[in-house]
């Protein structure tokens, strides 16, 4: 657990080696085990900080496998914890990351904390669910959809969602690349003229289905494509036996909460979570399209 007390007295803090793992003295359950820390110092070194006097420590990866900007994976400080967030973040605009990222999975800080070490608010996300079988169970849509090969279509997707969502969301071939592998998961599309203009993703749990994501192309937008795309996922997951659909979105995205809303959704009383961060390049923020947000994946 992570306390926000006054910043305690600077100590030496370090960039934790994968030699350093083993020798950390953690007094708490971290959320991270031994193999998992190991695995992020490996393929992000140099972006997590620890405490040789405490054995605290932050350990630093990529966010949503985009090496250009760090995410804190895990926390495990109580004593050092300012001293270790700040060396973090100035670990990572020395080290030439675009943006830096901590995202309130678990645990909860009062502003003021974020605000000691330099982070700001970048987002909030909020949870919705509805009954799989609020959709219906028709097989007519207003418009043709299509299932998609995720890794064939990588070049098609990307063009979608990097015009459709802003820079914390945008998603990278490496993203996908991932999502493909995740068991139960479909994507699905529509095209005109040979052209993808929007896409969902959503995988199946069981008696549990989850919506990733909706992303519309700005020159789509205004025709019910995000509606019928949703509709079609809570069919085909209604069918395999999920009984709930989950999914976020930006609480400021009202365009997206009128939509679920019309499909049946209701926000749900858990699992909100606020994403805290510092851009270090703000070019990063023009490179993609901050007004044609469509609908936000879970981080």
């Amino acid at each position: 657990m992570i306390l926000a007390n006054e910043a305690p007295p600077r100590t030496a803090i370090k960039v934790l080696e994968l030699a350093d793992i083993r020798r950390m003295r953690s007094q708490w359950e971290p959320r991270l085990d031994t193999r998992q820390m190991e695995q992020i110092v490996a393929t992000s070194p140099g972006r997590s900080m620890w405490s040789p006097r405490s054995g605290e420590v932050i350990v630093v990866g990529e966010w949503r496998h985009r090496p250009e900007v760090s995410s804190v994976a895990g926390v495990h400080a109580i004593r050092d914890v300012h001293e270790l967030m700040r060396a973090s973040v100035d670990q990572s605009r020395r080290l030439g990351a675009s943006a830096f990222v901590a995202v309130e999975w678990d645990e909860r800080q009062r502003p003021e904390f974020y605000q000691n070490v330099g982070l700001d608010l970048l987002d909030v996300v909020i949870p919705f669910e509805a009954p799989a079988t609020a959709a219906g169970f028709s097989t007519s849509h207003q418009v043709h959809l299509v299932q998609l090969d995720i890794l064939d279509s990588r070049a098609q997707l990307l063009a979608v969602d990097h015009a459709a969502f802003s820079w914390l969301w945008v998603n990278n071939a490496a993203e996908f690349e991932s999502y493909a592998k995740t068991a139960g998961a479909e994507v699905w599309a529509h095209h005109h003229q040979g052209r993808l203009l929007s896409y969902i993703g959503f995988t199946y749990f069981g008696d549990w289905g989850h919506i990733d994501r909706v992303a519309v192309h700005p020159d789509a937008q205004r025709q019910g494509l995000g509606l019928e795309l949703t509709r079609l996922a809570m069919q085909r997951m209604a069918r395999r036996g999920s009984r709930t659909v989950g999914l976020s979105t930006q609480a400021a995205n009202w365009k997206s909460q009128r939509l679920y809303d019309r499909l049946g959704f209701r926000r749900s009383s858990h699992n909100a979570y606020r994403v805290y961060g510092q851009v270090f390049r703000t070019s990063l923020i023009d490179e993609y399209s901050p007004a044609t947000l469509a609908v936000t994946r879970e981080a």
